[in-house]
């Protein structure tokens, strides 16, 4: 996903500025010998969510050793990971998991159910404050790259930038978002944010991906938002489908050996 620097948001993710395939673009600079660092395209900054209960580390072992989508996105953006607000036990994982994702482990909340469907989320806004802290100290981030409850992180993140005044004051809104199977917050406080946000769509290019299996309200969002030249991006869409696959393969290979073991 290539996003050439400028003030205003690119109508498509996949495009570069000459309006070619981002795979296509890719192509040339290995031809060339050139890479994001040394043409006209500023390398891109992008800010990491976790999933439940694993870490920033985890995350990147992910993206770079169980799939090819961090080694995909190395030329033309710079990734950074962030570990959730509330640190849990080292025994927070399954045992026969801990070898494949190795403590500490974080989560951004803990759901408990709320009143008329809604949930609570203990440990919210402990890491929302340190969100605001990471980026602050190391941003501004061009986009925002989130798996699971890390893409729900990420959508929040989007829609409290853009929506609320007093969160936007401290809180730059992204250019872009990518989101990997996730759903949208349930917080109780935050229904009228995403009420809005079904009738008034948020401006902002996302791309959405999601397992085969149980629909996602990420996703479905992502159907009904403005850009439409974002959820055509199908070589952006298939290398976020790839990085799940291999995650979720890697999970039951690693749980095979342990029961076999």
């Amino acid at each position: 996903v290539a996003l050439q620097q400028r003030k205003d948001p690119p109508e498509n993710l996949e495009s570069t500025s000459k309006g070619r395939p981002l795979h296509r673009a890719q192509e040339e600079h290995r031809r060339c010998g050139t890479t994001a660092a040394n043409t006209h395209m500023t390398r891109l900054r992008i800010l990491c969510f976790h999933s439940f209960r694993l870490s920033g580390d985890n995350m990147r072992k992910q993206l770079f050793d169980l799939a090819n989508l961090g080694a995909s996105l190395a030329d033309l953006a710079t990734l950074d990971f962030v570990d959730g607000g509330h640190r849990l036990g080292d025994d927070a994982l399954p045992e026969r998991l801990q070898a494949l994702f190795p403590p500490p482990y974080f989560e951004w909340w803990n759901a408990r159910e709320g009143a008329g469907g809604t949930a609570i989320y203990d440990h919210l806004e402990a890491s929302l404050a340190k969100v605001e802290r990471h980026i602050a100290e190391h941003g501004p981030y061009d986009g925002y790259l989130g798996f699971s409850q890390g893409g729900c992180v990420a959508h929040t993140l989007s829609l409290l930038s853009m929506r609320d005044p007093s969160f936007a004051s401290r809180v730059p809104a992204p250019r872009f978002a990518i989101l990997l199977s996730c759903r949208l917050s349930r917080h109780t406080e935050h229904s009228e944010l995403v009420a809005g946000a079904a009738a008034a769509p948020l401006p902002l290019p996302l791309l959405s991906a999601e397992a085969p299996a149980p629909s996602s309200s990420c996703a479905r969002h992502a159907r009904n938002s403005a850009s439409a030249s974002a959820r055509a991006a199908s070589a952006s869409s298939a290398a976020a489908i790839a990085f799940e696959a291999a995650c979720l393969a890697s999970t039951a290979s690693a749980s095979a050996a342990a029961a076999r073991s």
